[in-house]
């Protein structure tokens, strides 16, 4: 019988010691990006218990990008590539999304660039407004 994604997931945490597994669930309660896990559900949860809320919440790819991400962020990079040699595929998901860490972090980091645009029209506007205030100075010295 052949692993499936929940196999994998699982055999990956299994690799993490108690306080990494500890430090894993406390990231993956303090992700920002809905749907987010309470620390109530990952508490008392042991590895497969972790693995099925994770699917439950994120489906199957979801889950797996997570962990991937959660996994970058504690540098266990090893299990990061254990993770996504093992499943079928090299799962196109983890790809883009280790990509994007590589890059310059989560995805999360996405909304800065947005607002760095925003930043760059409001300068645009300001540089406007001193060509007013140009105008003005230049007709008083009139």
């Amino acid at each position: 019988m052949s692993q499936t994604t929940e196999d994998y997931l699982h055999d990956t945490l299994k690799d993490l010691t108690d306080e990494p597994l500890k430090q894993f669930k406390s990231k993956l309660c303090d992700r920002t990006r809905k749907p987010r896990i309470r620390r109530s559900e990952v508490e008392k949860a042991d590895r497969l218990d972790l693995v099925n809320i994770l699917i439950s919440r994120y489906t199957e790819n979801g889950a797996v990008q997570v962990t991937v991400n959660i996994l970058q962020s504690m540098n266990c990079n090893d299990l990061v590539t254990d993770l996504i040699e093992s499943l079928p595929g090299g799962n196109s998901a983890c790809d883009s999304g280790e990509k994007e860490v590589e890059e310059g972090g989560e995805r999360e980091g996405e909304e800065d660039d947005d607002d760095d645009e925003d930043d760059e029209d409001d300068d645009d506007d300001d540089s406007d407004d001193d060509d007013e205030d140009d105008d003005d100075n230049g007709e008083m010295g009139k």
